[in-house]
């Protein structure tokens, strides 16, 4: 995937409104409240993961069932931000272990031209802080 971007699902990756966060996926078609956008996809683990693996793109489907899109740059869910402001929040993800992936559905209506964000939740984030301490989370106000 050369430009990052989904036609078919009218999706695009481009530069973050979050600061310092890298890439954000954005829709290029208006979204309504309730409707499927794509899918978080990857390799499937079964099996808690390692204390120390890299969890950023990793997402717990069920007891001991994952899905770590880190190397899957075909999964376009996978550049969704969390902004750590509900405000900001339009997507969430619908977890379905038994289709190994999670579909990303929106909470409200979206703007073209508008990103993504969902909430990672509380043990994403504390799992964060004890992989970066000291690093600061950035955040929309």
């Amino acid at each position: 995937m050369d430009d990052l971007t989904w036609p078919r699902e009218g999706l695009y990756a481009a530069a973050s409104g979050l600061p310092q966060c890298g890439l954000g996926l954005f829709t290029a078609v208006r979204r309504r409240s309730g409707e499927e956008i794509c899918s978080y996809h990857g390799r499937v683990l079964h099996g808690n993961p390692p204390k120390d693996a890299d969890r950023t793109y990793l997402m717990r489907l069920a007891a001991s069932v994952y899905v770590d899109a880190a190397e899957d740059l075909s999964a376009p869910g996978r550049y969704i931000n969390d902004c750590r402001n509900s405000e900001y929040h339009n997507v969430r993800f619908d977890k379905r272990p038994q289709e190994s992936r999670a579909v990303v559905i929106a909470t409200r209506e979206i703007n073209e031209g508008g990103e993504l964000f969902a909430d990672y939740g509380v043990l994403y984030w504390a799992g964060w802080r004890l992989m970066h301490p000291g690093q600061r989370l950035a955040k929309l106000s």
